[in-house]
């Protein structure tokens, strides 16, 4: 399977361990975004402008399948609980 996650260069990318069909991916254009790959044709979830500079990191929680960090080069890290609404 080949789709596009973000327009720009995606420098991060984690594999969710509580489902195996979940990825987060993180792009130098400072956005998120999470995807189911059984439904490549949109995301679960962007978080745009999720900070100041490039996302240089993400990483699902060890402990929670709901829970993703991420790190920036603007030297801060977010948390994010990425529940879905329905």
């Amino acid at each position: 399977m080949n789709f596009r996650v973000h327009n720009e260069e995606a420098l991060s990318l984690d594999w969710n361990k509580y489902n195996s069909n979940i990825l987060a991916t993180g792009s130098s254009a400072r956005c998120i975004r999470v995807w189911d790959i059984r439904n490549a044709a949109c995301p679960l979830f962007t978080l745009e402008d999720a900070h100041t500079f490039p996302v240089k990191k993400v990483r699902w929680s060890p402990f929670d399948g709901n829970i993703l960090a991420s790190a920036s080069y603007d030297m801060s890290v977010a948390i994010w609980e990425m529940k879905p609404v329905c």
